[in-house]
């Protein structure tokens, strides 16, 4: 007699399984970061020089220009030395013997820039009104001769309230123009 077949019992599921696309998209991701984190931190530590660059990168200070105020600080750029070209030789010469280049290029004075001329105001002034016209000759339009004078809205405390803006020619005693842009109760 035969007895029936026992069958292997079922398979447990699988819990806790990752799919494979799910693998494949996150080692993929891993692997741009690591490329993307490592470029950058090259970068930053001066390690990869993405763009040749034909200028050094500081600026000496016998290559500075003096300005009228002669120190280095001022407003001025840096004047480069044009770049030394070598021509080919041509075919009907003889051939040169090889001869090691120096080590040293030496550059040759600089001279200084001509100085900028400065521009004509192109705005004309305006006289202040006059003493007697009982307005402060500072301020713009006119604002009375007072103890103070604060911007409308402002956290001053008066007499007088101007609602502002107000063009500052003089010294402002008032305190209205704080940004000293020349414009007050901006």
């Amino acid at each position: 007699m035969s007895y029936p077949r026992e069958h292997p019992p079922p398979r447990p599921a699988r819990h806790g399984a990752v799919p494979t696309v799910v693998v494949v998209v996150v080692g993929i991701a891993a692997a741009v970061w690591v490329v993307v984190f490592g470029a950058t931190l090259a970068v930053l530590l001066g390690g990869v020089d993405r763009y040749e660059s034909t200028t050094p990168r500081y600026t000496e200070y016998s290559q500075v220009t003096p300005t009228a105020s002669g120190g280095p600080d001022s407003e001025s750029s840096p004047v480069a030395a044009p770049p030394v070209v070598a021509t080919p030789p041509s075919a009907t010469a003889p051939p040169a013997t090889p001869t090691r280049p120096p080590t040293t290029a030496e550059t040759p004075p600089i001279a200084p820039a001509a100085p900028v001329p400065q521009a004509a105001p192109t705005e004309p002034q305006i006289a202040p009104p006059a003493a007697d016209s009982g307005c402060h000759p500072s301020y713009d339009p006119c604002l009375p001769i007072v103890s103070d004078v604060d911007c409308a809205g402002g956290s001053g405390n008066g007499p007088v309230y101007t609602p502002g803006p107000v063009r500052v020619i003089g010294p402002d005693e008032y305190g209205l123009d704080r940004d000293r842009d020349g414009v007050g109760c901006e």
